[in-house]
């Protein structure tokens, strides 16, 4: 699938910017609470989750798939997103300002809830393990972690390993690799972590598998999931998405449907339903689910690649039909009209998956991705184009323009989490 906006390259560094169970008997509408379905999730009403690092947070893949699944998945449910990702830093900071300048302006004055960093690729400087330098990694990291904790004492946070350089698909640069050197680092990141109460994410192991199945399966195109050896392109920035909304306790469940073709009786989880009519060779109803789908970019090559190595987009996508009591036989399945699919009555008995077709639900979904991405430029703009290149002008007028700038992308996150509410959409099983 084509996503519409949102696609950018920049030069050498190539990638696509682009996505309770209750059950009931049906007698008008069946309804079904999404508190339930948040209640074992990490982020809550009116969080403030920020993402610090450097450039592969900066790029803004893996935060804005982040930021996409919540508005889709939990669209009930308010947060707000920023990304603080500088390209370049290290853990003493960088281009944009010293760790102490970094720590208060863009994470401490910002007042997240929830926080992650990633930091380690830069630190360790592209050459072998040398204590020294990692000691400065250890020591400036530490300093991170016990600013954060002393100004924000209740923010929850997820120290993430780094991800991984790419010594899968081409030889090692020195003996045993860089990706090597990461994983000590990565090692430390997570003792810094449960040393201070908070939780720590794996990118490196994950990705370094999506290497190693996809170079099995092909060689040449596998190098195109890390073309520079360091920043991830979608199909790794998908991995580690996921990765981290797992350590927040989500799960690929958007709904399930059963329908029984001979009573009309319709249960469900995370969705409710309205005109259910069954039938010995067909079946029709309304349904709302709770959530929406989680677009991918399959017009990547090296996407469909990790698609084919790995079960990443059936994990994130389970939408789920059953039909049973259907007569033997071909069916068509319709929604709003449209044919998106034919599958068999053995197919519907057991469960159709239909997360990841074309759907309205998906095409709605695609256009919230689009907004996801203007909305993460337009937090950059006043971050960066306002507040630190002209932090040396005095007066009121520039924190003006900040708060101007900042109230209009509150206003955005409206129009934003208001494309992400699901709507009812009419579903028919016909024979073919």
């Amino acid at each position: 699938m084509r996503l519409p906006v949102g696609v950018r390259k920049r030069k050498n560094l190539p990638y696509n910017r682009a996505v309770r169970k209750l059950s009931c008997l049906f007698v008008l509408i069946c309804g079904v609470s999404v508190a339930g379905a948040q209640s074992s999730f990490t982020l809550k009403a009116n969080d403030r989750v920020l993402f610090y690092g450097d450039s592969i947070t900066d790029f803004s893949q893996y935060p804005n798939f982040v930021e996409n699944f919540v508005l889709t998945r939990f669209p009930k449910l308010p947060v707000r997103f920023f990304n603080m990702g500088v390209g370049g830093d290290t853990v003493n900071g960088g281009w944009m300002g010293g760790i102490d300048q970094r720590l208060q302006r863009d994470i401490i004055d910002m007042k997240p809830t929830v926080f992650t960093v990633m930091l380690g690729m830069n630190d360790a400087n592209y050459v072998p393990f040398d204590a020294t330098i990692y000691k400065t990694y250890t020591t400036g990291y530490e300093k991170i972690v016990a600013t954060i904790k002393k100004q924000l004492p209740t923010a929850r946070g997820w120290l993430i390993r780094p991800s991984p350089y790419d010594d899968v698909t081409r030889p090692f640069d020195f003996p045993l690799g860089y990706n090597s050197v990461l994983l000590k680092y990565g090692t430390f990141t997570a003792q810094l972590a449960t040393r201070n109460g908070y939780s720590n994410v794996d990118f490196n192991k994950p990705v370094t598998d999506l290497l190693k199945s996809a170079f099995a399966s092909d060689p040449n195109l596998s190098k195109e999931i890390i073309p520079d050896r360091i920043h991830p392109s979608n199909a790794a920035h998908y991995v580690m998405a996921w990765a981290l909304l797992k350590s927040w306790g989500a799960t690929g469940l958007i709904s399930s449907s059963t329908i029984d073709a001979a009573t009309g009786i319709a249960t469900g989880d995370n969705v409710q339903f309205r005109n259910v009519k069954g039938g010995t060779n067909k079946a029709e109803w309304e349904s709302l689910e709770g959530a929406l789908p989680f677009p991918f970019d399959r017009s990547d090559p090296s996407m469909e690649l990790a698609l084919k190595v790995t079960n990443l987009d059936k994990s994130m996508n389970l939408q789920t039909i059953k039909v049973p009591n259907l007569a033997s036989g071909l069916y068509a399945l319709k929604i709003d009209g449209n044919e998106v699919g034919r599958f068999t009555n053995g197919a519907f008995r057991f469960g159709v998956n239909i997360g990841n077709l074309y759907t309205p639900m998906m095409n709605q979904a695609v256009n919230v991705n689009t907004l996801t991405w203007q909305r993460s430029d337009l937090q950059k703009n006043w971050w960066r184009e306002v507040q630190f290149k002209y932090a040396w002008l005095p007066g009121e007028g520039k924190k003006d323009a900040v708060k101007g700038h900042q109230a209009m992308e509150a206003d955005f996150v409206k129009h934003q989490r208001a494309a992400a509410q699901p709507t009812w959409h009419r579903f028919e099983i016909v024979k073919v």
